[in-house]
């Protein structure tokens, strides 16, 4: 095959986002060449392996903002990319999104981003929250 698809996430935790990568694995993995790269071992690279999928950790992809860090993990996955030579970057959770899709524009590579929570509205209280602030209003608009 030479379509690659390469999932980026910064976590393996089993929580939604990483389930969601598990079963996109588990149901296209005949029809794309996956790769998936993760900040950190955990259940979606064990799963990952465990499908035959080629699995790179990059512990400088952390969840938490550190400018100098994600600089670091900007210059490694650009590197990572470049061996792997995908057709498309697919990336999950905030911050491998915004590393990824920087990496996919200097690298000429189309991103796909696909956001699995709502961070900035869960925070809110529901007294302040209106029907117009809801996340489905505010991506429909």
């Amino acid at each position: 095959m030479n379509r690659v698809v390469v999932h980026i996430v910064t976590r393996a935790l089993q929580a939604g986002a990483q389930v969601h990568v598990s079963h996109l694995l588990n149901d296209l993995s005949d029809q794309f060449d996956f790769a998936l790269i993760c900040g950190d071992e955990g259940f979606l690279t064990d799963h990952a392996r465990a499908l035959g999928i080629r699995t790179v950790v990059e512990p400088t992809i952390t969840r938490s903002i550190r400018p100098h860090r994600d600089a670091i993990a900007l210059v490694r996955l650009i590197g990572i990319l470049r061996k792997l030579q995908p057709s498309l970057i697919h990336c999950h959770t905030a911050k491998a999104g915004l590393l990824g899709r920087i990496a996919g524009r200097i690298l000429k590579i189309p991103v796909v981003y696909t956001p699995h929570g709502w961070a900035f509205s869960q925070r809110r209280s529901e007294e302040h929250t209106s029907e117009h602030q809801s996340p489905c209003n505010l991506v429909c608009r």
